[in-house]
């Protein structure tokens, strides 16, 4: 397909469909939660500290994963990718440069499982931004939201549940 045509095709009424962004985001959420299983069941993830979570009040680890994660979208999914794109025309570049600092800089120190798993994490959610960015960006800036706080919830669940 030539640049022209997916340019062409990317702007077509099909991608500004309104479920469209429905579908990516159920289809993200699914890559999301499978890949994180599938890396999990694969290899042993350090556990500590998980246990000292689970005596907090879930409404307050809640709140502060919200504000959290939410920066973690803003900062190292949207503001890498938009950068890149207006200063050089490469959003994969900044893509590749949010998931770097998301998965080895800030958590290194959960050793090669969980850069694997965080990069993965990362990876989802910059690859549904890029493609919905090719529609609509605050669409694209609400999923890539969406993904971080369905990922809270995930693990929120997994830290109360019985």
């Amino acid at each position: 397909m030539t640049p022209k045509k997916l340019e062409a095709w990317s702007r077509s009424s099909l991608l500004r469909s309104r479920a469209v962004p429905l579908v990516l985001y159920a289809v993200s959420v699914t890559f999301l939660f499978g890949g994180a299983e599938l890396i999990s069941t694969l290899t042993k993830l350090p556990q500590e500290g998980l246990d000292d979570l689970a005596g907090t009040n879930p409404f307050f680890l809640g709140a502060v994963m919200f504000v959290v994660l939410s920066g973690e979208a803003l900062l190292l999914t949207v503001a890498p990718i938009e950068i890149t794109r207006r200063l050089w025309r490469q959003p994969l570049v900044g893509a590749l440069i949010g998931i770097l600092i998301y998965a080895v800089c800030i958590h290194w120190s959960k050793g090669w499982q969980g850069m694997l798993l965080t990069g993965w994490i990362a990876l989802v959610i910059a690859v549904a931004y890029l493609v919905q960015r090719r529609s609509s960006r605050w669409i694209a800036v609400l999923q890539a939201l969406g993904l971080k706080w369905a990922f809270a919830a995930f693990a929120l669940f997994m830290i109360f549940s019985p």
